[in-house]
């Protein structure tokens, strides 16, 4: 994987204030070179998944107005405005098609295959062949999306009071949904002297429309292939009745999240604390279904809007300046729970309603804590100090909590009232604390000129950190990375 970005920018002085344009062409390409077939041999496995090559180009503009400020009495406000605009389009490429063959089957005479002269790919004389193959075939696809969006900002002071009222209109030519989202931030300063403002705001988020999810449309099907152990005249691999699943492309509500935020700034200690409570109510999220399945018919899948999501946290933080060095602590507790970890997951209008038995009770589906989001407790310490001879030392520590992992039991479910619920256990995950460090060389350069060498070490004691449920996979162990930036 990799990519390409060329951007630039234009800032000029108009209309009385600050005009900036910003125009970007970026591609992301992802590849994957492999033999095109691959066996699951009874005691080994051989081959690949075939050659791949998916990219994406994006051409972005954005034009940007910040006025100067303009009074109305005794508000002064400071009008922001602007638009954007961006085109994607997206290639799948698959040139050839690739065979993955399963279930060994030992060979014996009379098995046609006992000298594997009709096959000889996916069989071994005298020991063992496959009998089962997915079939994904040569496949090109394309799609692209145009999406627009106009947004307005008043930023309003009045005595104490600081309001920061908004709203953002989007649209995109995939699900041709116009969204309007309004926003509002505001600050009060107690006692007029700065020292203590207290914060409040609400706001609403869209996301963005899922590309892939039309793209997958134009994929071709993958098949799933057998053969029998004894043909009379020759090996012959027929298709299954049912093709498991199409992608189906469905225009849906675009997903959205409210968000309420509320806060205190205090100056203390020659720093300053902050608090913010944090809610997020998420609606209409994308999830999956799919068609009852019927022999001998496509079984589609499509996206719905069926995903629901909820998210607080509280956070308590304190940092300060001094001449030469930073300090930053925060500390947060969270909880969010989700009807689905990703779109992908199948989440059909009934499941909403179901119940299931975790914890020694009964509780809707939904009320399940998320697998991988449920680290109730997170602490970050930020300390950077300059040095002498143009170096910065910055050490930062990162707690979280350990989670509970949510399994489904394969114990026989539970009956109540005559009633079957599936059962759901936790399984916990230790917590973990990662100590980053990074240090800055800026030596002396010449007038509007800099230099900045850079070596960061992240996960500096190599810990090891589980990733959500996964028994046998964990986030990156120490890494080293070194930058050169020169500013002219």
């Amino acid at each position: 994987g990799g990519g390409t970005s060329l951007l630039a920018a234009y800032e000029t002085a108009a209309a009385g204030g600050v005009l900036d344009l910003r125009v970007g062409f970026r591609r992301s390409e992802n590849s994957r070179t492999a033999p095109k077939d691959y066996f699951l041999w009874t005691e080994s496995k051989e081959g690949g998944f075939g050659n791949l090559d998916i990219q994406q180009d994006s051409y972005e503009f954005n034009l940007d107005w910040l006025s100067s400020t303009m009074m109305s009495g005794d508000a002064a406000h400071k009008l922001n405005a602007g638009m954007q605009w961006l085109y994607t389009s997206s290639s799948y490429d698959r040139d050839e098609t690739s065979y993955a063959y399963r279930t060994s089957v030992p060979i014996s005479p009379p098995d046609p295959l006992a000298d594997c002269v009709s096959d000889p790919i996916a069989c071994i004389p005298g020991d063992q062949y496959l009998s089962k193959r997915s079939v994904y075939s040569a496949s090109h696809s394309r799609a692209k999306l145009n999406q627009a969006a106009l947004y307005l900002e008043d930023q309003v002071s009045l005595g104490r009071l600081e309001l920061r009222p908004g709203v953002r209109f989007s649209y995109d030519d995939l699900m041709e949904n116009i969204d309007t989202a309004p926003r509002l931030a505001s600050s009060y300063d107690l006692f007029g002297n700065g020292r203590s403002k207290v914060i409040a705001g609400w706001n609403r988020y869209y996301g963005d429309t899922l590309l892939t999810y039309k793209l997958r449309e134009g994929i071709a099907l993958s098949e799933t292939q057998s053969r029998s152990t004894v043909i009379d005249n020759d090996v012959e691999w027929t298709t299954a009745s049912l093709v498991l699943v199409s992608d189906q492309f469905s225009k849906l509500k675009t997903p959205f999240t409210d968000e309420t935020v509320v806060g205190f700034d205090q100056l203390l200690w020659g720093g300053t604390t902050g608090f913010r409570y944090v809610r997020r109510d998420g609606e209409d999220e994308f999830a999956r279904e799919r068609d009852a399945a019927v022999s001998g018919e496509v079984r589609y899948s499509r996206l719905n809007n069926n995903g629901k999501s909820h998210y607080e946290s509280y956070r308590l933080s304190w940092e300060r300046h001094w001449s030469a060095q930073f300090l930053s602590m925060n500390i947060a507790y969270a909880s969010s729970t989700s009807t689905h970890d990703d779109y992908d997951d199948i989440l059909v209008m009934d499941d909403l309603n179901e119940q299931i038995w975790y914890d020694g009770e009964l509780l809707d589906a939904d009320e399940l804590p998320r697998n991988d989001f449920n680290r109730r407790w997170v602490a970050s310490l930020l300390y950077s100090v300059a040095m002498d001879y143009g170096f910065r030392f910055t050490n930062t520590t990162n707690f979280r909590s350990g989670y509970e992992n949510i399994i489904k039991s394969s114990e026989p479910p539970i009956t109540i009232d005559g009633i079957d619920y599936s059962i759901y256990y936790k399984e916990k995950r230790p917590s973990s604390t990662i100590f980053d460090w990074r240090i800055d060389w800026i030596p002396p350069a010449f007038p509007a000129q800099a230099l900045t060498v850079t070596l960061e070490i992240f996960n500096l004691l190599n810990k090891r950190t589980y990733v959500g449920g996964a028994t046998d996979e964990y986030e990156l162990g120490r890494q080293f990375w070194a930058g050169v930036e020169y500013t002219f």
